[in-house]
């Protein structure tokens, strides 16, 4: 049986749900999030990586000593990204590690790489599916984004090698201002070819505020665009009954460093690829010290939603997604809610409103703050490898 065999699918969905019952009553990660490296031949204009071209990255060989690890550990899901993991000529000896251990691996990619062989191998491998980053239906708009002409051609090309053999393809789209208009064509093309369609909002800040390409990210008028087609999409699904929810005050903000930790080309171990606060590093500790004994770890899980006060009585707390690494990223403490979450969840009630008729009363738009700065400004970043002190042989390839 390959991954390309329905019964794949259908299999490896009950396995999954068995095993991560029992890895969540053990306080095991689900997933590891592994950036291979930052390289990649596109130069997206909204990619949020410094140092793309001479990040450390990890040898092979511990690579594939991580691979063992994690499935020691109890991991089920590798999710293999970077930059372009094919961009390391030993990815596929990493899959196929991962593969023999029955991992299963899933694969981020522009696609432009993927060929009929490399599809054919995917297919052979123990992969649930490969996620591509496709920024528009318009080629000139989508290699505008990118930077490398050519390569909208090249990512459907990719798109049409692994569908032709069965592989599952989903689509990743970031809405950006040069596209936002057309998310609601692309969501329907997309998903009248069988693939499953994520939809991103909102532009990360570059890990050592360089570049500024917080500025590309949406205003409000153009948030709620990018929402309203979400706000479809999840209707599409059945996803979405119309309801506006309470927070629950008994769960956790996310998953990141409960179900899921993420390790960057060089070895430092993080929460999730989204929250740059290191927890570890594997050129000093295993993964499975990492997991148990980090204290920073432990800082974070022992946050909860019963501790975000100012969340609770938000009217709309319940509907909107905090994310602890941003927050982390934008003000230093993943505890502080940066003005743009406040700005997100407007737009999203405001979608909601444009896409069930309804009207919220001045009392619920009172109850959720207003945001003050657009775009909202970033005060302040935190990433490992920019650190001072930072640079010594722990980070050498």
């Amino acid at each position: 049986m390959t991954t390309a065999d329905p019964a794949f699918s259908r299999l490896a969905a009950e396995f999954a749900s068995l095993a991560s019952d029992d890895r969540r009553a053990r306080g095991v990660p689900l997933s590891l999030h592994i950036d291979l490296t930052y390289r990649c031949d596109l130069d997206c204009e909204h990619c949020y990586l410094d140092r793309k071209t001479d990040w450390p990255e990890l040898r092979n060989d511990e690579l594939l000593d991580l691979v063992d690890q994690a499935a020691d550990l109890g991991v089920l899901r590798l999710t293999w990204s970077g930059g372009e993991p094919f961009a390391r000529p030993d990815f596929e000896s990493l899959v196929e590690r991962a593969s023999q251990h029955g991992l299963v691996s899933r694969i981020k990619t522009h696609a432009g790489n993927i060929t009929a062989a490399r599809a054919a191998w995917l297919a052979s491998q123990v992969v649930d599916r490969v996620e591509v980053s496709v920024y528009s239906l318009n080629a000139r708009v989508h290699d505008a984004i990118t930077r490398v002409p050519g390569s909208f051609e090249a990512t459907l090309q990719g798109i049409a090698e692994m569908r032709r053999i069965g592989v599952e393809v989903s689509i990743s789209w970031v809405a950006m201002r040069s596209s936002v208009h057309e998310g609601a064509d692309l969501l329907r093309y997309f998903s009248a070819l069988g693939c499953r369609v994520s939809i991103g909002v909102g532009i990360q800040p570059d890990n050592g505020l360089s570049q500024g390409i917080e500025q590309l990210d949406l205003g409000d008028t153009e948030l709620v665009q990018a929402y309203r087609v979400i706000q479809q999409q999840r209707i599409m699904q059945g996803d979405d009954d119309g309801r506006v929810v309470r927070l629950d005050a008994t769960a956790a903000p996310c998953g990141a460093a409960r179900s899921s930790v993420y390790v960057a080309p060089d070895g430092a171990v993080t929460p999730c690829v989204m929250f740059p606060m290191e927890i570890g590093h594997l050129r000093e500790q295993t993964l499975a010290e990492i997991w148990h004994q980090s204290e920073r770890r432990k800082e974070i899980v022992a946050w909860t939603n019963a501790d975000r006060s100012d969340c609770l009585s938000c009217s709309a707390g319940g509907n909107c997604f905090y994310c602890p690494g941003e927050a982390f990223k934008r003000t230093g403490d993943f505890r502080a809610a940066p003005d743009v979450f406040h700005q997100r969840t407007r737009a999203k009630m405001k979608a909601f409103e444009a896409e069930y008729g309804h009207r919220f009363e001045p009392a619920f738009w009172a109850g959720i703050p207003e945001h003050t700065e657009a775009p909202p400004r970033v005060r302040k970043a935190h990433f490992p490898i920019l650190r001072p002190g930072t640079t010594g042989s722990r980070r050498n390839a």
